[in-house]
C-alpha cells in the first residue's frame, strides 16, 4: 500500500489546480490578441514558418518603397524630356522658318535670339536635379553638375555614362536615370556641305541618301568634292561632272545610265525650274537649279564651274549644334545665290542633327515610359504578393475562437471541479464521524 502524507497531499492538489489555473489564463490570453501562436513554444514549426513569410512580407515592403522611389525619379526624368522634346520641335520650327529665302539678316538675328534662349532653356533641363539634391543626368556622379557653359557659351558634360539600378522585386532591377551622355551628346549628323561656284545664278542642295556609302566614302576621301563645268546658255548647256579627293585627283564614279565605273559624267542641263540637275554618286544627292544666261561681251558661251563639298560625319551634343546654328544665322549675308545657298546647306545640317536629336529623346522618352508601366505592373503584382502574406501568417496565426471558447470551457471546468474535489477531500476526517 502507497501511503501519502498530508503535505504530500496538499502540494499534488495545488500543483494540480496551478496547472489548471495556468491553461485558463493561457487560453484567455490567445482570445485576448486573437492569437493561436504567442511563443514559438505554442507551435515551433508553426512559428518559424510565420517567422520566414514575415520576412518576405517585410522584403516586400521594401521593394514597394523602391518602386515609389523610381516612379518618382522615372515621371521627373520624363517630365524633363517632354520639355526638352517641345524645346527641340521649336528649334526645329524656327530653322525651317531661318530656311526661306525672303529672311534679311535682322530676322535671321531674330530667330538666332529665340534659339539661344531655348539653348539656356534646354542646358537647364539638362542639369535638372531630383528632390535630394541629386542631378539626374549625371549618371553615377550624382553630387556633380553635369552640364557646364563657358563664357563663349560652349557646354561640356562632366557627368559620366552610368545608370543607377534600383531593385524593385525579387528578381527584378530597373535603372532610375539615364545618363546625360545618352541623351544630350553623340548625335550623329554630318557638317554643312558648302558650295563655291563661279556664276550667281546657280543654287544646289545636298540630301544624304545611303547613310553607310556617304560615310563609307568620306572615311576614305575626307573633303572630297564635285567639280561641275558648264558651257553655254540655259535651256542648252553641256555640263561635265568629276568627283574629287582634296588634292584634285578624280575618283571614280558610276555612270547612271550604264552602271560602269567612269571619270567624269556629261550631259546637258536645260535650266528650267522642274528640270535640275540631279546627281546621284557616294551616297549623296546633289540637286542644282538655276538659268545660266550667255554673256552677251563673249563671242562664245560663257564657261561657269562650281564645286560641292558634301559634309563629313560628326557626333556633337546638342548644345554644339545649337551653337553652331545660332553662328551660322548671326553671320552676315553677302545677298549671292551662292551665299544663299551655304546658308540653306548649312541650316539643313544643323536640321538634319536636330531630328537626330529628337529621335534619340524621343526613344530615351519611349524607355523611360516601358519602366514605369512596368512598375505599374510590378505594384499590382506586389499588392497580391502581399494579400498573400497576409493571408498565410493569418492561417498560421490567427485563432480558431470557436476550438479556444471550447478549450476555454473545458479549462475552466477542469479546475472548478479540481478546486471541489480537493475541498471535499480535506474535509474528510474521523473527527466528522465520531
Amino acid at each position: 500500500m502507497f501511503r501519502i502524507s498530508t503535505a504530500m497531499f496538499y502540494n499534488q492538489n495545488t500543483t494540480r489546480m496551478n496547472d489548471l489555473q495556468a491553461r485558463l489564463l493561457k487560453t484567455t490570453e490567445h482570445m485576448s490578441s486573437g492569437k493561436r501562436i504567442l511563443t514559438p513554444q505554442d507551435d515551433p514549426v508553426g512559428a518559424a514558418r510565420a517567422l520566414d513569410i514575415r520576412q518576405g512580407k517585410a522584403m516586400n515592403t521594401q521593394f514597394k518603397e523602391n518602386r515609389a522611389y523610381a516612379r518618382e525619379s522615372l515621371n521627373l526624368e520624363e517630365g524633363t524630356l517632354t520639355s526638352v522634346t517641345s524645346r527641340i520641335q521649336s528649334v526645329q520650327t524656327l530653322l525651317v522658318a531661318a530656311g526661306d529665302g525672303a529672311y534679311s539678316e535682322d530676322e535671321l538675328r531674330a530667330i538666332s535670339t529665340e534659339i539661344k534662349s531655348m539653348r539656356d532653356e534646354m542646358l537647364g533641363y539638362a542639369n535638372t536635379r531630383n528632390s535630394y539634391g541629386d542631378y539626374i543626368f549625371s549618371g553615377y556622379q550624382a553630387k556633380t553638375q553635369p552640364f557646364v557653359q563657358d563664357p563663349l557659351g560652349n557646354v561640356s558634360y562632366n557627368g559620366d555614362n552610368g545608370q543607377r539600378f534600383l531593385r524593385v522585386d525579387s528578381a527584378r532591377t530597373i535603372p532610375v536615370n539615364d545618363s546625360g551622355a545618352n541623351v544630350f551628346t553623340n548625335i550623329r549628323g554630318e557638317t554643312p556641305a558648302k558650295l563655291t561656284s563661279t556664276t550667281n545664278q546657280l543654287t544646289a542642295s545636298v540630301a544624304i541618301k545611303d547613310q553607310a556609302n556617304w560615310e563609307a566614302m568620306q572615311r576614305t576621301n575626307p573633303g572630297n568634292y564635285y567639280d561641275v563645268q558648264f558651257s553655254g546658255s540655259s535651256p542648252n548647256v553641256s555640263y561635265t561632272i568629276t568627283h574629287r579627293d582634296a588634292g584634285g585627283t578624280a575618283i571614280s564614279m558610276t555612270d547612271p545610265v550604264t552602271g560602269n565605273p567612269v571619270t567624269s559624267i556629261t550631259g546637258t542641263y536645260t535650266g528650267r525650274e522642274n528640270e535640275p540637275l540631279v546627281i546621284t554618286q557616294g551616297g549623296v544627292e546633289i540637286v542644282i537649279n538655276g538659268w545660266l544666261p550667255d554673256d552677251p561681251t563673249q563671242s562664245q558661251p560663257q564657261a561657269q564651274s562650281m564645286s560641292i563639298t558634301p559634309g563629313d560625319p560628326v557626333s556633337q551634343d546638342v548644345f554644339a549644334i545649337l551653337n553652331e546654328a545660332i553662328a551660322l544665322l548671326d553671320s552676315p549675308l553677302d545677298g549671292t545665290p551662292a551665299a544663299k545657298t551655304n546658308l540653306s546647306l548649312g541650316l539643313a545640317a544643323s536640321m538634319n542633327k536636330m531630328a537626330s536629336a529628337l529621335d534619340r529623346t524621343l526613344n530615351v522618352r519611349g524607355l523611360t515610359g516601358s519602366r514605369l508601366k512596368e512598375l505599374d505592373a510590378l505594384d499590382t503584382s506586389g499588392e497580391d504578393k502581399n494579400l498573400q502574406y497576409t493571408d498565410a501568417i493569418s492561417k498560421l496565426e490567427d485563432l480558431d475562437y470557436y476550438t479556444a471558447i471550447s478549450e476555454l470551457m473545458q479549462n475552466q471546468t477542469m479546475l472548478e471541479a479540481a478546486q471541489k474535489v480537493f475541498l471535499q477531500t480535506t474535509n474528510l476526517s474521523l473527527f466528522n464521524i465520531m
